[in-house]
């Protein structure tokens, strides 16, 4: 499998994966609601990473891995501050943070595994293929 099918895979999963985050975001919003500020800049990372996804589907043969890069990049450094500092606040509080579960750390662990992984493969992508320069 070449870089470029590795990149149009990626570019699927990012839009899935969006439309699950924006999705989780706005249930999320509703049923336990948080500070607006922290909703808005997770739907700048959907529609960060929407934009790039379809900018990489659509720009072909060229290549978007530089913009998948970023958006993965950005959605993971969202997820590292969300998990980690949610994980200091129950272990200060108690089992529950604002009535919201525990399971919740959980869940952003879990993300947090998904988009470190997507950001370390898109950086691939993204690297220049040494071969062409020499």
């Amino acid at each position: 499998m070449n870089k470029r099918s590795i990149e149009t895979v990626l570019a699927w999963f990012s839009i899935v994966a969006e439309l699950i985050h924006f999705a989780g975001e706005t249930a999320y919003q509703i049923r336990f609601g948080q500070y607006l500020p922290m909703l808005i800049v997770d739907y700048i990372a959907v529609a960060v990473l929407w934009l790039a996804a379809w900018r990489s589907l659509r720009c072909r043969p060229q290549s978007a891995a530089g913009l998948l890069c970023g958006g993965w990049g950005f959605t993971f450094c969202l997820n590292y501050i969300t998990y980690f500092g949610r994980l200091q606040r129950q272990q200060i509080a108690a089992a529950t943070i604002n009535g919201e579960p525990a399971s919740v750390i959980n869940i952003l662990g879990g993300l947090l595994l998904i988009s470190g992984t997507a950001f370390l493969l898109s950086l691939w992508l993204a690297n220049p293929d040494e071969s062409r320069y020499q």
